[in-house]
């Protein structure tokens, strides 16, 4: 299993075989989906998901994702990308020293 925190990405990290975070296969895209900050109804600070090229095959909870979808990632949600199986988490704040607010530790683990 491999892991990436997405603050290294500064809110914005592409998923595909040329992407940020790289996978190939069958029924991958070069730049397949991506996940970025944004913000929801109420101003909290939440991760998206959307697809970038076409009508790709990306699944979450079982439904399929169309083209102009984006869906709110919540923590333990698996996204199917072709052969692949992500994993977004939602670890929470951490307090990274006395003199800084606290950071969302979010992370995207991928298995094939």
């Amino acid at each position: 299993m491999t892991e990436v925190e997405l603050s290294r990405y500064r809110g914005r990290v592409v998923i595909g075989s040329a992407g940020d975070i790289r996978i190939d296969g069958d029924g991958v895209q070069p730049k397949h989906a991506v996940i970025a900050l944004d913000k929801n109804g109420g101003g909290e600070r939440v991760q998206v998901l959307r697809p970038i090229q076409g009508p790709v095959a990306v699944e979450r909870k079982g439904r399929r994702m169309g083209v102009v979808d984006t869906w709110t990632l919540a923590d333990g949600d698996v996204i199917l990308l072709g052969s692949w199986r992500l994993t977004y988490r939602d670890l929470g704040s951490r307090q990274p020293g006395a003199n800084r607010p606290p950071r969302r530790k979010e992370l995207v683990t991928w298995l094939k």
